[in-house]
């Protein structure tokens, strides 16, 4: 089997296994544990956090030690493990299930989950370049798994469905147990391929010790600076000492190459100084892109606004639909709901994302989803237990609030990307520039023009693309949906859910309203000067 085959198949059983933990884990722990929605509501925030600190933390750690199909196979056992532990306590324990220990199993769950999908993902990016493969057409098996099992999970998690052969089973167990066949399939298959694994994550780690980075690059032109200096010097001093002995020049030239050797000996060994302070300048390339393209901090700022209203929808949703429809029906709707979202938005909005946004702008494409986040929770505000299953109409919205929105966050991380990397040249460019005049005589004789023409740098760099992409999902993922996550429990805990929709869609429509009214304003600007650049 090829291992573009096994990360399909892997997919599949990852995102259907764990559609039964994340759509069911805050049903289960109000159904078995004496808890408040505000309590709910710390917890939900305080996860997104800890993903977004652990994350990094273990892919670090295997870029370090080469170590990432263990870090992939470690997470899924770690998943079992931590999610599986619910099966026991809800038939030992049911009806007195500590909060406390759920905290720790909701903890350790999410953070091997948030790590899975993140190695998973960055693994086969590396395999679908090396296998001249679709990135996207590995990861939609993931949506497809999603899709088909919530469906099937949401019928045997229904007490009362007639499709249900576990009626005596606790509630929400036998969606839990599919977890954990599943992701035992999953182990199996990664520990059976784990050699074709282990290949496709070493020809990573090779193309990362053979990919120049920017300071190497520079470093090279000043070599190649020294060298064309050098040259035309000694043609110089061949012209002028026509008279001297060949002897006394062979000593100049002797003196000229120590003084080289000795500027690039020392060029060497302060390069891991260097590295050092270049990855505190991180966040001052990050600053310096803020202050040359403000409206970076924009689509930051839209980045948390969607965080708060997704962690909604994430979090809240099935309490919202158990609500509506009761624990027993409530499961079946849920199921349905998540497969409306899958088949019939999110997979074809994220086939189709790109020709959208071709049409109407990136910039647009965010103020779109903020007027549709405001839309699909207003009309969350009409439905009751006798209209409840009208809501999956509403669902396919989903495809523009996360699909659209997801795939446009990712263009505008490359582009501010691209940006950011133009700023960081210039400035190591003009460093390395005074670093040459001061080692090389006569150095003043090429000016920081002519020394940027001597570098070859790639066109539209997007190297500190991770880094752009980092700040923008981790506003996102990590503060958008903790912030979401705690306001939620507190609005649920005093308001219940009409309150909630209601705040929440008046809170997207100022923000959209507002946004409108800034490209507005700046359309009007350009307009009527036209030299104004771009931000």
């Amino acid at each position: 089997m090829k291992i573009v085959n096994v990360f399909q198949i892997h997919y599949f059983l990852y995102w259907g296994s764990i559609s039964g933990v994340l759509n069911y884990s805050i049903l289960f722990i109000t159904n078995y544990g004496s808890v408040t929605q505000k309590e709910t509501g710390i917890l939900y925030g305080i996860l997104p956090l800890a993903i977004m600190f652990a994350k990094p933390f273990f892919c670090s750690l295997s870029d370090k030690y080469a170590i990432h199909e263990w870090v992939l196979i470690g997470s899924i056992v770690g998943q079992i493990f931590s999610y599986g532990v619910m099966v026991p306590l809800a038939f030992v324990v049911e009806q007195n299930i500590v909060w406390y220990v759920f905290c720790v199993i909701m903890l350790f769950g999410n953070i091997f989950t948030g790590v899975l999908t993140s190695m998973t993902d960055s693994v086969v990016m590396k395999i679908a370049d090396t296998e001249k493969s679709n990135f996207g057409q590995m990861r939609v098996w993931g949506t497809i798994g999603w899709g088909l099992i919530s469906l099937l999970i949401g019928q045997i998690n229904d007490k009362k469905s007639s499709l249900n052969p576990f009626r005596n089973w606790p509630i929400y167990t036998p969606g839990l147990v599919l977890f954990i066949v599943m992701q035992v399939m999953d182990l199996i298959l990664m520990l059976s391929h784990k050699n074709k694994l282990r290949a496709a994550c070493k020809s990573l780690e090779m193309e990362q010790k053979h990919r120049l980075t920017l300071e190497e690059t520079i470093e090279q032109s000043i070599c190649r600076s020294a060298n064309v200096h050098h040259s035309l010097e000694d043609q110089l001093e061949r012209n002028k000492m026509n008279s001297q002995s060949i002897s006394n020049y062979s000593n100049d030239q002797m003196v000229e190459s120590k003084k080289f050797d000795e500027h690039h000996l020392s060029t060497k060994e302060s390069k891991v100084t260097e590295k050092k302070e270049n990855k505190k300048q991180i966040t001052k390339f990050v600053f310096l892109t803020c202050c040359s393209h403000p409206m970076l901090m924009k689509y930051v700022f839209i980045c948390i606004v969607v965080g708060v209203c997704t962690a909604l929808n994430w979090n809240y949703f099935s309490l919202f639909l158990d609500e509506l429809k009761g624990k027993e029906k409530g499961s079946t709707l849920i199921g349905y709901a998540a497969s409306v979202q899958c088949f019939a938005s999110e997979m074809p909005f994220m086939y189709f994302s790109g020709y959208f946004i071709d049409k109407i702008g990136s910039k647009a494409s965010f103020n779109i989803v903020l007027f549709v986040f405001a839309l699909r929770y207003f009309l969350y505000t009409f439905f009751t237990t006798q209209t409840a299953t009208y809501i999956l109409f509403v669902e396919l919205t989903h495809g523009i609030t996360f699909g659209l929105f997801y795939y446009t966050m990712n263009i505008l991380s490359r582009e501010y990307s691209k940006k950011m990397c133009r700023i960081e040249s210039n400035y190591l460019i003009e460093q390395a520039f005074k670093r040459r005049d001061q080692s090389v005589e006569g150095g003043q004789s090429m000016t920081l023009e002519d020394f940027k023409k001597t570098i070859n740098l790639p066109e539209d760099d997007d190297s500190t693309f991770s880094t752009m992409q980092g700040i923008m999902s981790g506003s996102f993922e990590g503060l958008g949906v903790a912030l979401g996550s705690f306001l939620g429990g507190l609005v649920i805990a005093k308001h219940g859910f009409k309150f909630l929709w209601y705040c929440f869609s008046a809170i997207a429509f100022i923000i959209f309203a507002l946004d409108l009214l800034l490209m507005f304003i700046i359309y009007l600007r350009h307009k009527f000067s036209p030299s104004n650049k771009s931000t």
